[in-house]
């Protein structure tokens, strides 16, 4: 092996180990993907309105952690979902223990309990079992409890 002149055989051999190491690196990370291979935590899937308000956010799924199950299928553990008017501001919440979502097809359901609950207080439902279908923010409760805040509507005495 020839050397430049001002280089050491160490220099040169810890320069090839690190650019091997590098190209192993590269060559075991998959692109894109940090949660195909394994458990992701904080993990955030947002979902927008379609054109042209593809900037606003509609619906965000969070969990606490995730773990693929096929394509575009993840179990998500301590769920809670968000849903947004076109103005921004919140609609409501969803929150359960643990749910199936299909990224695809932007559907999050589980056998388990769940909770939902307007954004102004006025309705909350408790239930198990539930099916969300973000893109047009479609839930179905299973086993479904329901209490609504009275809002004056009792009669009143003239």
């Amino acid at each position: 092996m020839k050397i430049r002149p001002g280089k050491s055989k160490v220099q040169v051999w810890l320069g090839c180990m690190a650019l091997a190491t590098l190209l192993l690196i590269a060559l075991l990370s998959p692109a894109g993907q940090s949660t195909s291979l394994g458990i992701g935590t904080n993990v955030r899937f947002p979902d927008y309105f379609d054109y042209p308000n593809q900037s606003k956010l509609r619906t965000l799924v969070l969990g606490s952690s995730v773990i693929p199950i096929g394509t575009n299928r993840y179990r998500v553990k301590d769920v809670h979902i968000e849903s947004f008017r076109l103005t921004g501001e919140r609609e409501g919440t969803v929150d359960a223990p643990e749910c199936i979502y299909d990224h695809s097809s932007r559907v999050a359901s589980s056998d388990g309990p769940i909770k939902a609950q307007s954004e102004d207080g006025q309705m909350r439902h408790d239930g198990v079992g539930f099916r969300l279908t973000l893109t047009n923010k479609t839930l179905l409760i299973s086993n479904i409890h329901t209490v609504l805040r009275d809002r004056g509507f009792a009669t009143q005495k003239p």
